[in-house]
């Protein structure tokens, strides 16, 4: 009987990069968009525009989360049909994100909301509440 021999970090890696690109060539068939990607930081928060498909997968069912950078994601749609598209209520922020799971945790799908700085001009411009 031969002694046991780990496997070597080339071996390893190769193995690991064909396994990773063989299972990710399904998920192109996920879609997920966000409208808008980008908005100014003077309008923020903002609400997005949300369109997803994965049922290019075979999937009929999928769950759709949400979180602001720093937050840890929550269920928006636990359970949602594996195509459709609504609108986020007003709580976006820059780094927003958006992931699309199966039903048992695989991730899909990740889209991200960018704010470009406000400039002061853009500011200034903003409408301000006034007390009476």
């Amino acid at each position: 009987m031969r002694p046991f021999t780990p496997l070597r970090a080339p071996a390893l890696g190769a193995t690991l990069a064909v396994l990773l690109l063989g299972a990710g060539c399904n998920y192109r068939r996920a879609e997920l968009e966000i409208t808008p990607q980008v908005v100014s930081g003077c309008d923020t928060p903002a609400a997005l525009q949300v369109r997803w498909d994965v049922s290019g997968l075979g999937l009929k069912y999928a769950r759709i989360e949400v979180n602001n950078v720093g937050k840890r994601p929550k269920a928006w749609m636990p359970k949602t049909d594996s195509r459709g598209e609504a609108e986020t209520g007003g709580w976006a922020h820059d780094g927003f994100t958006i992931t699309v799971r199966s039903m048992n945790g695989v991730v899909l799908a990740r889209r991200t909301m960018e704010a470009t700085p406000c400039s002061p001009k853009q500011a200034a411009m903003r409408p301000t509440s006034t007390k009476i």
